[in-house]
């Protein structure tokens, strides 16, 4: 029988746990590994060697501590749903003085935390045990990937958990899940309006591990709930990856486009199902509660059914996901369109006469679609007087662009290759 707090108009949030209660962790060497320009630190990891075991943490800040549910602040992070990552600016679901002060994992900074703590074979890299905790702890320190990649490098207990990683990777293919990697175009401006191009998307060593045990972290949150009978938000693909998905040539240019007409959304429910393209028996995220009010909601449900606090019923959990459901694909909206015209704001400062490399993506009625190669988009040409085919590689140029009314018109310059 669940502590659910349907229906309770007079419910008061409980006190979730005051700091004193809190698991002491900071003895262990906890590292965050971001990006450069990253200040909403979400999660860090820790790995240390006892024995034959190799025991891993994943910190994930303990928001849950800091925002009670149905104060104002809560209600301001429902309404915005997620961060929005704009190229001019990053905006939050909480304020930055909270986010920098409290719930981001700075290094030095003692910190609140739900720890989910697993131990490995380190011969046959199986799991063994894990369980979850409310923790405090100190990040050492706050590394970039190109760092961290080097501490990898002498470190045996992080070699370990590389090696972990690789295997729970495997495990996840052979129950048949998809690793797409698509290259990204990240544009960041600066306050000065210069526009930085720059490609995201690649894998590197500790990109790698910070992925798979994100994966695992979301893997385990959501067995925890499910076994228990908590309802949450779990994320589900029950049907299988198409052999057609399978088959794509990664080193095909236009693999980016061809992949995109097989990837379906995940199905978000508060009930528990297979994630057949991530290969796991259940899922639910909770990694980034800085970041998106969904996670805040699983974390909390973990939250109440450790301390034994009043878990959210499943028609107070289908209330969050109704809820978020439009704000999200508002700023997900806002988020494609303001890329849309700094990229095209690019284009019109390179001017008409740069060459730019093209792939046509698609001939429909006459009308022919192109892949810039170079920016990872794809933009419609117009109609076909080339008599160009799928797979042509050919070169571009500028007719006009209009950052503002989002609308470009491209110019064949010449066709480099026909496809056959």
């Amino acid at each position: 029988q669940h502590r659910s707090r349907d229906g309770d108009s007079h419910w008061h949030p409980a006190v979730l746990g005051p700091p004193d209660t809190l698991e002491d962790l900071t003895g262990l060497d906890a590292f965050s590994i971001d990006d450069e320009t990253t200040e909403d630190i979400d999660d860090a990891i820790s790995v240390e060697m006892s024995g034959a075991v190799v025991r891993v943490g994943v910190h994930i800040a303990d928001v849950a501590l800091c925002v009670k549910p149905t104060t104002a602040l809560d209600r301001a992070a429902l309404e915005r749903a997620e961060t929005v990552y704009l190229p001019e600016r990053r905006v939050d679901i909480f304020p930055s003085e909270l986010i920098r002060g409290r719930l981001s994992l700075t290094e030095g900074h003692p910190r609140a935390a739900l720890s989910l703590l697993m131990d490995f074979d380190s011969k046959t890299c199986a799991m063994t045990d894990f369980r979850f905790a409310r923790s405090k702890i100190s990040v050492r320190e706050n590394l970039t990937y190109a760092g961290a990649n080097a501490m990898i490098e002498s470190s045996a207990a992080w070699k370990n958990l590389s090696r972990i990683c690789a295997n729970l990777k495997r495990a996840r293919e052979e129950r048949g899940a998809l690793h797409v990697q698509i290259p990204e175009l990240v544009i960041k401006v600066d306050c000065d309006g210069g526009i930085n191009l720059s490609r995201g998307g690649s894998s590197e060593v500790s990109q790698d591990i910070v992925s798979e045990m994100m994966i695992t972290a979301n893997t385990l949150s959501a067995r925890f709930l499910r076994d228990k009978g908590v309802p949450a938000i779990f994320r589900s693909q029950p049907s299988g990856v198409s052999p057609e998905a399978r088959a794509l040539d990664t080193q095909d240019p236009l693999f980016a486009v061809r992949v995109g007409q097989f990837l379906k959304p995940s199905r978000i429910d508060t009930m528990s199902d297979v994630h057949s393209g991530l290969g796991v028996e259940c899922y639910a995220q909770v990694t980034s509660p800085i970041r998106r009010y969904r996670d805040l909601v699983v974390q909390r449900q973990i939250v109440a059914e450790l301390t034994g606090a009043p878990i959210l019923g499943k028609q107070s959990v289908l209330a969050a996901i109704t809820d978020t459901d439009e704000p999200i694909a508002r700023r997900r909206t806002v988020q494609r369109g303001r890329k849309r015209f700094w990229l095209l704001e690019h284009l019109r400062r390179e001017g008409r006469d740069k060459s730019l490399d093209a792939v046509v993506s698609r001939v429909s009625d006459g009308k022919v679609f192109v892949y810039l190669t170079d920016y990872f988009s794809e933009f419609a040409l117009g109609m076909d007087d080339e008599n160009l085919k799928e797979g042509d590689r050919i070169s571009v140029a500028l007719k006009s662009v209009d950052p503002i009314r989002r609308k470009l018109k491209l110019r064949v310059v010449s066709n480099t290759f026909r496809a056959q």
